[in-house]
């Protein structure tokens, strides 16, 4: 029997995330966003929406508190997880995004600015950990470095829970993370 002839071999489905990342904020930070700011849903076709509340300052006018509600639809785990829809928005009735520097400056222009970032949109979620993004950033959003290091917080923090989620998964018998709460 040659190679030819041979019958082609079914090969297991690959990680969706990879579940020793590195990431660029340590675990015990991404575990306390996961129970306090993020929430997850899947759907019936295995989508999960998510939903991350971003809680700020201004980097002006004496740092106004200001709030940010960020939404990410993902496909499902076959799909390797990847970014369907990307939304942030203010938190409703929350103002404090009109004190921005930035906003005073181009009102709604900021905010239209805001709404068209969509960074890693139709890439799995594991790329985040590859993104090439400001590490750190101010606590607003006038800039786009700024906003893109929010949504690398956010990304991060979604892919910490589901890899959790796909370790528990792989090992139902494990309790990974409650001598951290």
């Amino acid at each position: 029997m040659t190679a030819r002839d041979e019958e082609p071999q079914t090969l297991p489905l690959a990680d969706p995330l990879d579940r020793g990342a590195t990431y660029s904020v340590n675990a015990k930070a991404l575990r306390r966003w996961t129970i306090e700011r993020l929430t997850m849903q899947q759907g019936d076709d295995g989508t999960i929406n998510a939903r991350f509340r971003y809680d700020g300052s201004t980097c002006s006018n004496m740092g106004r508190a200001l709030a940010f509600e960020y939404h990410v639809r993902l496909a499902s785990r076959d799909a390797h997880y990847a970014l369907l829809e990307l939304r942030c928005r203010p938190v409703s009735g929350d103002d404090g995004y009109v004190f921005m520097c930035r906003y005073r400056l181009a009102g709604g222009g900021l905010m239209s600015e805001i709404d068209q970032d969509q960074p890693l949109l139709g890439q799995p979620l594991n790329d985040v950990l590859t993104w090439d993004r400001a590490r750190i950033g101010p606590a607003c959003y006038c800039e786009a470095e700024s906003r893109d290091h929010k949504w690398g917080l956010v990304l991060e923090t979604i892919h910490f829970a589901l890899a959790q989620q796909e370790q528990q998964r792989a090992d139902p018998g494990t309790l990974h993370h409650a001598q951290d709460r």
